[in-house]
């Protein structure tokens, strides 16, 4: 059970019945107080009828109100409540209804694994619970110390924070494949939008650290974390080498030997800017019209002073994959079309 969602309100709006017990008895495991409908007409008559709840699931296809229809009327009525959208639709157009009107996530039926979905709900409900203002070098020591003792616990933490396969993030659909040494984790990757029309992702290679692989990239998501959160206020892309300098030096402070090869990635959708730097991996970007490729640079965490190989290249529909000795992963991002 996660202390984070015991006491909070959540509604869950959605037609399927057994979708919808699974879903209330998942969250009312962890002391959460659950509310449900079967459409977005019947949820507009408890909020009207005092029920403020802390988050919404709201699936996008229902009888009597779909879900972008009552996301309408929750911006009419000023409701600030965070929604997730949760359907089983292959329609962009819905979903990129569903998101315009103001959904914070998508999730597409079926869900083979809940934590992903509760990760988001808390991610949502308690902003910064996976964040951590200790990374600075004089405070993160103590911070890894402590995290060595329960590698069992990241070890899944990590495993849930993988992004889904197929998402939209910043307008785009954005898919991935991902081979892995079926032995290790292997390459780690978490994407998520700078802003509306920008989006960084990162992939990072634990395979060649047993012993400190899962920190690091626990450590990661922390500055990932600080950046999107910093971007919030300056709207610009920050330094790809700042970014990863950063992460460096943290290593070098604390003491952490061994190779994290990684590569960091953007892409802004409106200019159709693609910047790929690595520091350890081998990458490869497919465009209409060209390919780019990237050699592998010097791994994170080999030397005090980081260098990175970078790439830079425009695409509208384009693929990018990231590859070392075993494991490989393939990106492709496509533009959502409105009709």
């Amino acid at each position: 059970m996660n202390k984070a969602l015991v006491g909070k309100k959540i509604l869950i709006i959605d037609d399927e019945v057994v979708f919808r017990t699974m879903l209330t008895e998942y969250f009312s495991h962890e002391k959460a107080c659950v509310y449900t409908t079967d459409n977005g007409s019947q949820a507009l008559s408890l909020l009207e009828g005092g029920l403020l709840p802390d988050l919404i699931l709201c699936d996008i296809r229902m009888p009597v109100m779909n879900g972008p229809t009552f996301l309408c009327h929750l911006e009419q009525r000023k409701l600030a409540i965070p929604v997730i959208a949760i359907s089983c639709t292959d329609n962009m157009a819905e979903v990129d209804d569903m998101l315009r009107l103001g959904a914070q996530e998508i999730f597409l039926k079926p869900i083979a694994h809940l934590e992903k979905l509760k990760q988001k709900v808390i991610e949502v409900l308690c902003p910064g619970f996976f964040e951590s203002v200790l990374i600075e070098g004089i405070h993160l020591e103590p911070l890894w110390n402590s995290l060595r003792k329960d590698t069992h616990y990241i070890q899944s933490f990590i495993k849930q924070m993988q992004p889904q396969v197929k998402q939209i993030v910043a307008g785009y659909c954005v898919n991935y494949r991902q081979l892995n040494d079926i032995a290790k984790m292997g390459l780690l990757f978490d994407i998520a939008a700078l802003s509306e029309d920008q989006i960084i992702f990162y992939c990072v290679d634990i395979s060649r650290d047993d012993e400190n692989g899962l920190l690091v990239a626990l450590l990661l998501r922390v500055v990932f974390n600080d950046v999107l959160k910093s971007s919030e206020k300056i709207r610009s892309l920050p330094s790809m080498y700042n970014m990863l300098n950063k992460l460096n030096k943290m290593l070098n402070e604390i003491g952490v030997k061994g190779q994290f090869p990684i590569t960091l990635g953007y892409y802004h959708t409106q200019k159709k800017n693609i910047l790929l730097a690595s520091a350890g991996l081998k990458a490869e970007i497919k465009t209409e019209s060209k390919k780019f490729e990237l050699n592998s640079g010097v791994p994170l965490g080999t030397l005090q002073l980081l260098y990175i190989n970078q790439v830079k290249c425009e695409g509208t529909n384009w693929q990018c994959k990231i590859w070392d000795n075993t494991n490989q992963i393939k990106l492709m991002f496509s533009p959502i079309y409105k009709s």
